[in-house]
């Protein structure tokens, strides 16, 4: 098998399918931040191929048709995909969720945000810093929405945070 992105060779005949995901994986990633989306979605789906049930996977394709911002079904698919594997990569997470603000999808920003409120809680590997924040990105979400009482459930949230923080 080749793959083949602006002249780049990786020959992958023999490497096991987990293996050759990693790499379409990374390869999808680092044309996404280099902002390659072409060459991004190329290496993205055909990780999605070699592993479909890649939570990782389904986030990255998520943020890559929430900035092309013409492709909102499919994002909306992805992200689908994404929360029924249990993603477990809380800065991805919120790297969509934030992604999903920008592109006023409010909604769904907020599944996002909550799931990494939920997954910090339960975990215990986070800081009173990092939870406030997202319950900040939450009370955002939630009074643009107009819904009040929860924004300010979220807002007393963040603040309690921050006095424990002090």
């Amino acid at each position: 098998f080749f793959f083949s992105s602006r002249r780049r060779h990786t020959r992958c005949s023999g490497v096991s399918w987990a293996r050759r995901c990693v790499q379409e994986t990374g390869l999808g990633i680092s044309s996404l931040r280099r902002k390659e989306y072409k060459d991004a979605e190329e290496a993205l789906n055909q990780a999605n191929i070699y592993n479909p049930y890649n939570s990782e996977v389904w986030g990255y394709l998520a943020l890559m048709c929430l900035h092309d911002g013409k492709r909102i079904i499919q994002a909306h698919q992805s992200l689908r995909e994404m929360f029924k594997l249990e993603i477990s990569n809380l800065e991805l997470l919120e790297e969509v969720g934030d992604e999903l603000v920008k592109s006023a999808n409010a909604e769904l920003a907020e599944q996002c945000y909550k799931k990494i409120v939920e997954k910090m809680m339960s975990e215990e590997v986070n800081t009173i810093v990092q939870v406030g924040e997202v319950y900040l990105k939450l009370a955002k979400i939630c009074h643009s929405s107009e819904k009040i009482t929860e924004a300010k459930e979220y807002y007393e949230a963040a603040y309690r945070l921050s006095l424990i923080h002090i």
